[in-house]
């Protein structure tokens, strides 16, 4: 089966058909596999604890919210990509990824990358015939976790104990949603600590990053919180949030985007 992957990183929008090693719904499956079998310690926690010490007052010395999102300087797993919207401007408008947020589920140099568009709800488009029993299965709202293999779903949520779950970051994990959807009809899962996704977004290896250094995505970490958060927010909504938490020349962007008219964004089947 062959995928739509996006190759360019000047033009996100422009496709090419490439067959990758593996299914597109068997990506799916690596990506949790990776993740799954053994903890490891989240060093990420103790950086986001070193950062938040130096943000905890603001000027006035008034607490801080408790939300925190801070730059990252590369890519890795359980990372957020924040659209650019420097980049995303007059042809790149709309572009499948303008205004998205992407969380990095699994980051390898030799394998790529594998992620979900955290602001895609898809809830009006259950007239699309290869979401429709997506859509009726999913006890919670449907996203578009990207481009590959929609007629694939996967769950994200808090319980890394599930069979064939993967920790992608303390409190965050994805698998299928069979055993999701079977611990929710017996009481044993609160749907509300669940997101479904159909399909996800993929990068072959060193493409990803090539897009970060030509100013694409601007990569960042944030609280639990905002990556489990599951109002229907679409285009620029969250990030927006993100970029007014991660201070400096960030919040000027955000700041920015608060004074202009916000566009249409992309919609599913667009």
């Amino acid at each position: 089966m062959q995928a739509f992957i996006p190759t360019a990183p000047h033009r996100l929008d422009a496709y090419r058909l490439r067959r990758p090693a593996t299914s597109p719904r068997n990506g799916l499956q690596a990506a949790r596999a990776e993740h799954s079998g053994g903890s490891t310690v989240d060093w990420r926690s103790f950086r986001a604890r070193l950062v938040q010490t130096e943000q905890t007052t603001t000027p006035a010395g008034e607490p801080s919210t408790k939300e925190w999102a801070h730059e990252v300087p590369f890519v890795e797993a359980g990372c957020l990509l924040i659209a650019s919207p420097e980049h995303f401007v007059g042809e790149h408008s709309c572009s499948f990824f303008a205004n998205s947020v992407v969380l990095v589920l699994t980051h390898h140099s030799d394998k790529g990358t594998v992620g979900v568009i955290l602001n895609r709800p898809v809830a009006a488009a259950v007239s699309e015939p290869r979401l429709r029993g997506a859509v009726s299965a999913a006890p919670a709202p449907l996203y578009l976790g990207g481009p590959v293999a929609l007629d694939s779903l996967l769950a994200l949520h808090n319980d890394a104990s599930i069979p064939g779950a993967g920790q992608v970051v303390d409190g965050v994990a994805t698998s299928g949603v069979a055993e999701v959807l079977s611990r929710i009809e017996r009481g044993q899962m609160n749907v509300d600590s669940c997101r479904f996704f159909c399909g996800y977004s993929g990068w072959s290896p060193g493409q990803l990053q090539e897009e970060v250094d030509s100013g694409v995505w601007y990569t960042c970490a944030s609280c639990t919180e905002l990556v489990t958060e599951k109002g229907l927010h679409r285009d620029d909504y969250l990030t927006k949030k993100l970029l007014k938490l991660m201070g400096g020349r960030f919040t000027q962007i955000g700041e920015r985007l608060d004074n202009e008219n916000p566009g249409t964004g992309w919609k599913f089947g667009s």
